[in-house]
């Protein structure tokens, strides 16, 4: 769920965007069909919506068939009424969503990986973990989160290697040191308005972290 002035969106199973303008809940199917499964949304304005998510669907790859997960990135500019599909792919997954402005974003997918685009979304580079060195490159990314005081600053939660910041919009990334975070899975985070970050991780664990953000 992700909300600004006074418009929230939700999403969930069955390719669903519910909006609450203040009128109460209204169902939005326009993303898709019943097969597609919404996991991530975020709000610029009460116009620009972004969603992650994905779509099961039944390829004869093998005998018997499998099913496959074709997963993506939808935008809408007019509050949900229609969608364009910005980046998908076969096996990448697409859990976390997050946009600066109308150009400037970053989604976590692409086999775990961080991606930014600068152009609205029509191309998208690798930012981490390119950007840091080659011993960690295996790091699978589960959740990332912009910094509301400077849209430089972003957090990417990993499976297992912890939280990796960086402080110039993902050209380089450093890890904090928390070492109770190694042996974790950080699934979300979350700003409160001290600019406290808390971290849902493995195992039902939360964890609270404040000076560790000026690592």
């Amino acid at each position: 769920i992700a909300c600004v002035s006074g418009t929230c969106h939700a999403v969930g199973a069955q390719g669903v965007d519910l909006r609450n303008s203040g009128s109460g809940w209204a169902r939005n199917y326009s993303i898709g069909d019943a097969d597609r499964t919404l996991y991530a949304v975020t709000l610029l304005d009460a116009s620009h919506v972004w969603v992650g998510g994905t779509k099961s669907t039944s390829e004869p790859i093998s005998d018997p068939p499998t099913v496959q997960l074709a997963w993506g990135v939808h935008a809408s500019s007019d509050g949900g009424a229609t969608w364009q599909l910005l980046v998908g792919e076969k096996f990448p997954r697409y859990r976390s969503v997050h946009f600066v402005d109308d150009q400037i974003g970053y989604v976590v997918g692409g086999h775990w990986t961080v991606r930014k685009t600068t152009d609205g979304g029509d191309t998208w580079s690798l930012s981490f973990p390119s950007a840091i060195n080659s011993e960690v490159d295996f790091i699978s990314v589960y959740s990332v989160i912009i910094d509301p005081s400077d849209s430089k600053i972003i957090y990417a939660g990993t499976d297992g290697k912890g939280v990796y910041k960086t402080t110039d919009g993902g050209t380089s990334w450093s890890k904090l040191n928390v070492p109770s975070l190694d042996s974790a899975t950080v699934f979300s985070m979350a700003f409160d308005s001290n600019k406290n970050l808390y971290l849902g991780t493995t195992n039902g664990r939360s964890e609270e972290h404040t000076s560790e953000l000026q690592s």
